[in-house]
């Protein structure tokens, strides 16, 4: 064949033209022939998974064909949709069952089963590869193909990934459409999951109220069902929550509680995620060498079972740690390390919360303009993702850098962003040190009769946290401030903090 006729044969537009000359009951035999020679070159069909609406799912088993499933199921579905039997998607959703899963000859009607087989291995195996994009769009696909508890299972997996992708809003939408077919068939324990994962949801985008309501709602099905699985994983995220909301005695005993049974348990998953989020409690109660040594133990638990996710996780508490204990180097490492991850995955939201993590540590090291601009890109990304907790945060961080450069309308306009939105979501530690923040500015800013009751009203919010690092930080810089200003520092007596707090 020569050069040309060869270029012209592989041109998208002339394949695109044969390809649409053919009849469509002819392209559906192709496609079907196409789907057995694939099928067979590949090591032959899968196994029939469990039911998907079964209580929990097994684990993932790989096989030969996973690489191309996606593949499969695209022929699966032009071989049923160009086919005289199926004129559409409405008539696929018609067929009962898999009854005709076992034909295998080209002629035969082809079986609908096998498209659902192999749009569920390829979800799966979107997941196991965090390919969230796709796993949202097959596990899509596989929902308009079954019906029931099954259904709805499968629009709470869709909900997952576009949670993981940060597409909070839409995951939200989807997550309640599921869950009104679950609570449809009466399946407690699916709806049970679809509920942790829609307060989750709350949770993110600040509505913590609503989140906590859910999760302890999720709590009473757990107990009503004897699922000691759902209780564990509803409690540690209310411990996580309890954590966020200041309450660092429920959310140690929790976790506490929930160590030993994962440990009793031998789920070594569970117990490193349990762990990581004990070392957060050590952080915000000052037990800052413990803390590490937890960070360690959860990392190197992740590492052995292949949970990426969380391994960034740890990569960038680690990260956090070593940059407020004057690390820099080893923290810049750790949160180039969690990046990675986080980018490789596909996980939005903790690649911008690590972006800012990383940004605050060259805004310690008096590299403004670097930290301004990392932090810019970290917010656009939480607005794009909707994580309303997370912009108050980073809101924050941004005053402080513009504080520091001098912009002082600027920075009083995000600190003022910041605590509006903080206190919207009840986020107390971040309310204390955006307070004692701001009454920073308004000292150096030469507004003294402001920065006293800021301060005052930030650094009581901590010292009821007992939150002894982020006091230690702030009274410092506080001093260094009224140093400069040439006035007395705002220290508090403990017990004039403790009326204050009455």
């Amino acid at each position: 064949m020569h050069a040309e006729t060869a270029y012209l044969f592989r041109h998208a537009l002339l394949r695109d033209a044969a390809y649409q000359m053919q009849m469509p009951g002819d392209r559906a035999k192709l496609h079907e022939l196409a789907f057995y020679l694939i099928e067979e070159a590949f090591g032959g069909r899968p196994p029939e998974p469990p039911p998907l609406d079964a209580v929990e799912s097994p684990k993932f088993e790989p096989h030969s064909t996973d690489g191309v499933a996606a593949e499969l199921a695209e022929h699966a579905r032009l071989a049923l949709a160009d086919s005289v039997v199926f004129k559409g998607i409405a008539d696929i959703v018609q067929v009962p069952g898999d009854a005709q899963a076992s034909k295998t000859s080209v002629g035969d009607a082809f079986p609908v089963g096998l498209l659902r087989l192999y749009l569920r291995r390829a979800a799966e195996h979107a997941e196991q590869t965090f390919q969230e994009d796709s796993a949202a769009s097959m596990w899509a696909s596989l929902a308009k193909l079954v019906t029931g508890a099954s259904r709805g299972r499968a629009l709470q997996r869709v909900a997952n990934s576009l949670r993981l992708l940060g597409k909070s809003q839409v995951a939200e939408s989807v997550l309640k459409e599921g869950l009104s077919v679950l609570r449809e068939t009466g399946n407690r324990h699916l709806e049970g999951r679809s509920l942790g994962t829609l307060a989750s949801i709350y949770q993110s985008s600040g509505r913590v109220d609503l989140a906590e309501e859910m999760y302890r709602h999720v709590l009473d099905i757990a107990h009503e069902l004897s699922d000691r699985d759902l209780e564990q994983r509803t409690q540690r995220h209310l411990a996580i929550l309890n954590n966020q909301r200041g309450r660092y005695s429920q959310a140690e005993k929790i976790l506490e509680n929930l160590l030993a049974v994962s440990r009793e348990s031998n789920t070594l998953r569970e117990e490193a995620m349990t762990l990581g989020s004990l070392a957060n409690v050590y952080i915000v109660t000052g037990r800052i060498a413990l803390a590490e040594q937890v960070y360690e133990r959860a990392l190197a638990m992740h590492r052995t079972v292949g949970n990426l996710p969380f391994e960034a996780i740890e990569l960038g508490n680690l990260g956090n740690l070593y940059a407020d204990t004057g690390r820099v180097e080893e923290a810049k490492q750790a949160y180039a390390q969690a990046i990675q991850i986080a980018r490789k995955i596909g996980h939005r939201h903790f690649e911008a919360h690590t972006l800012s993590s990383l940004a605050t540590l060259f805004h310690d090291t008096h590299q403004f303009d670097q930290a301004l601009s990392i932090l810019e890109e970290a917010l656009q990304l939480i607005r794009e993702i909707q994580e309303t907790r997370a912009e108050g945060v980073t809101l924050g961080y941004i005053a402080n850098v513009l504080s520091d450069l001098g912009n002082i309308v600027l920075a009083d306009q995000h600190y003022q962003l910041a605590l509006e939105i903080t206190r919207e979501v009840d986020n107390r530690r971040f309310l204390g040190v955006q307070q004692c923040d701001f009454a920073i500015h308004h000292l150096r800013s030469g507004r003294v009769d402001l920065a006293g009751p800021m301060w005052i009203e930030g650094v009581v919010i901590l010292r009821d946290l007992n939150d002894a690092a982020a006091m230690k930080s702030k009274i410092a810089t506080m001093r260094d401030a009224c140093a400069k200003a040439g006035i007395q520092p705002f220290d508090m007596p403990e017990e004039e903090a403790t009326n204050e707090s009455k």
